[in-house]
């Protein structure tokens, strides 16, 4: 005798959510593009300029402005390779509510943990 299949609610639930991130819908994101795109706050660059997430979607950083910076590519990529030295510069050119959100979203050591470097801000 054959088993009753899966209803489909059950086959398309996905269960209490692993964690709370706040994640941005096209117009938020719109929105997010609009306040914070300029040029990189490493080398100043207006060419290729991404977005970059100061606390990492992975590490439950938030779709919102004070999570977002614009970085060019090239220093994106240094960013994620935890070069110090790009990674010291963009942090020392975090606005007071960037800087806020990711201690308190990423704890006191995040810098270190995420970009590889000691850093405190004065």
């Amino acid at each position: 005798m054959a088993g009753q299949p899966y209803s489909k609610e059950a086959q398309l639930a996905r269960g209490p959510k692993r964690y709370p991130r706040k994640v941005a819908t096209k117009k938020g994101w719109e929105r997010i593009t609009a306040q914070k795109m300029g040029p990189c706050r490493v080398c100043v660059s207006r060419e290729h300029v991404q977005l970059h997430h100061l606390v990492f979607r992975g590490h439950f950083g938030d779709d919102v402005p004070d999570n977002i910076v614009p970085v060019c590519d090239l220093c994106h990529q240094a960013l994620h390779e935890r070069r110090a030295q790009i990674s010291r510069l963009l942090l020392t050119r975090l606005s007071d509510a960037e800087y806020a959100y990711m201690v308190t979203r990423g704890g006191e050591d995040y810098a270190e943990r995420t970009y590889g470097i000691s850093y405190e801000r004065t």
